[in-house]
């Protein structure tokens, strides 16, 4: 009974995936100006970059992005550990992401780490010295930076705005 458990829970993961594969590629082909339109044919698809992915391929990057949105408050896997947990290699999981996400692999990280930072600057009472250790940054200076960049002002600053 556990086995046909597991195999209806990952029946249910993999329909869903899949139907989050139709709507994107849906969404791709009307974003026409964002370069990375996907076309069909003979079972496969490709992006303008000239890579060839397939709708398994495709469904493998979602895989991928799904397991760094688990590791975003640790230490997310390596481009290698990462092709190599969702079985694909390291080209088109780099390319097919940025296709989907309009964005690099690790710039999406970034941009998530920040979210949930601004998250936590305005929701607790944290540090900011202690959500920039938990954003993965051990320099604080660095840590403002970058949120300064994404967030347009210093989460000090932010926090003193509530």
């Amino acid at each position: 009974m556990k086995k046909i458990g597991k195999s209806l829970c990952a029946l249910k993961t993999a329909v869903t995936l899949l139907k989050k594969v139709n709507n994107d590629i849906s969404k791709r082909k009307q974003q026409t100006s964002a370069g990375h339109i996907f076309e069909e044919g003979d079972g496969a698809t490709k992006s303008t970059s000239g890579i060839r992915l397939t709708t398994f391929e495709i469904l493998l990057v979602h895989q991928a992005k799904e397991i760094l949105e688990k590791y975003i408050d640790d230490k997310p896997p390596s481009l290698k550990e990462l092709s190599r947990m969702v079985g694909i290699n390291e080209l088109k999981l780099k390319t097919g992401f940025r296709a989907i996400c309009n964005t690099s692999i690790y710039k999406w990280i970034s941009t998530q780490k920040m979210v949930k930072a601004k998250d936590l600057v305005l929701n607790t009472n944290m540090p900011i010295k202690e959500i920039s250790m938990l954003s993965g940054y051990s320099m604080v200076c660095n840590f403002i930076t970058a949120f300064k960049k994404q967030h347009g002002c210093s989460p000090g600053k932010l926090r003193k705005e509530l």
